[in-house]
C-alpha cells in the first residue's frame, strides 16, 4: 500500500474483538488530535484466519461454530456509521472456499461470477462491504522477459458501489514490490492494441521508439517524450475501453485516475 514513512510494525495478536478495538482506538486518537477529516485505513489480513477470543480459550469446537459470523453481523452495523464519521476504511483480505453442498441441490449463488466459491465470515461480510474484489492467478511472469519474477492477477469487483462490477483487469505483480502500476498499464495497452508487443516493442502512436520488454520501464523513467505519450495512451484507453463501455450506476461517478 506504499505505507513506509514511517515504517509500520503489523499487530499480530489479532482477534475479531481486537479488530474493532483498533477501530475504536483510531477514532479516539483522531478525536484527541483533531484529525477527524484525515482519511485512515485499517488493513486486516485475514478474515478467514482471525478467531474470536472465545475460540482461542476453549477446546469445545461446537461452542464456537458460527460465532465469528454472528459477531460480525453485530459489529459491522454498529461500527460502520462511526467509521464513516471518522473517515476510516477497513481493507480486509479473505479467502475463497468451496461451498458446502448438503442434500440434493446446490446452494444458490448469492454473488454473481463467484461460481461455487464463498468467503468465510458469514453474510455480514458480503452485505456490509462497499467493494468486494475477486483476485485469481493467471500465470507466472518470466524474469527473462520482464526483469523480475511475479505473476499475473485477474481482478474484478463482484460488488462495486462506484462503478459497474464484473469489469476484469489484469494486474502485474512483482514478488518483491507488489502490484506494479507501470507494468499493469503496459499490459493493458498491449491488450488494447495500443502497444505492439514482441521481440521489439513500440507504441503505435510513437513507432520510432522501439525497445525490448524488460527495458520498457527504464525508457519510461528516462525518456520524457515516451513517458508523456505512454501516459496519454493509458488515459485514453481507460476512457474508451473501460469507462465508455461500462456505464456507471446513476448514483456513482467514474474517474480515469
Amino acid at each position: 500500500m506504499g505505507v513506509n514513512k514511517p515504517a509500520i510494525e503489523p499487530y499480530t495478536d489479532v482477534t475479531i474483538e481486537n479488530i474493532f478495538k483498533t477501530v475504536e482506538a483510531v477514532c479516539a486518537f483522531k478525536e484527541l488530535r483533531n484529525l477527524n477529516n484525515l482519511p485512515s485505513v485499517v488493513a486486516w489480513d485475514s478474515i478467514a484466519n482471525t478467531e474470536t477470543a472465545k475460540a482461542r480459550t476453549t477446546d469445545d469446537i461446537n461452542a464456537t461454530i458460527g460465532l465469528k459470523a454472528r459477531m460480525l453481523s453485530q459489529l459491522f452495523p454498529r461500527y460502520l456509521p462511526k467509521m464513516k464519521q471518522y473517515k476510516i476504511s477497513i481493507i480486509a483480505v479473505n479467502q475463497l472456499r468451496e461451498k458446502l453442498e448438503m442434500g440434493m441441490y446446490s446452494p444458490p449463488a448469492d454473488l454473481q461470477h463467484m461460481g461455487n466459491k464463498d468467503i468465510p465470515g458469514g453474510q455480514a461480510v458480503k452485505f456490509n462491504a462497499f467493494h468486494l474484489l475477486y483476485l485469481r492467478n493467471r500465470g507466472d511472469l518470466k524474469f527473462e522477459q520482464y526483469g523480475f519474477n511475479g505473476i499475473k492477477l485477474e481482478a474484478f469487483f463482484v460488488k462495486n458501489k462506484f462503478f459497474r462490477p464484473y469489469v476484469p483487469v489484469t494486474l502485474l505483480v512483482d514478488f518483491n514490490s507488489g502490484i506494479s502500476n507501470f507494468w499493469t498499464n503496459y499490459n493493458f495497452l498491449a491488450d488494447c492494441k495500443k502497444l505492439q508487443a514482441g521481440a521489439w516493442n513500440f507504441l503505435l502512436s510513437l513507432p520510432e521508439k522501439k525497445f525490448r520488454t524488460k527495458d520498457a520501464i527504464d525508457l519510461y523513467n528516462t525518456d520524457v517524450k515516451f513517458k508523456t505519450e505512454f501516459d496519454k495512451c493509458v488515459k485514453e484507453s481507460i476512457q474508451t475501453e473501460l469507462i465508455n463501455k461500462s456505464p456507471t450506476p446513476a448514483s456513482g461517478t467514474a474517474t480515469s485516475e
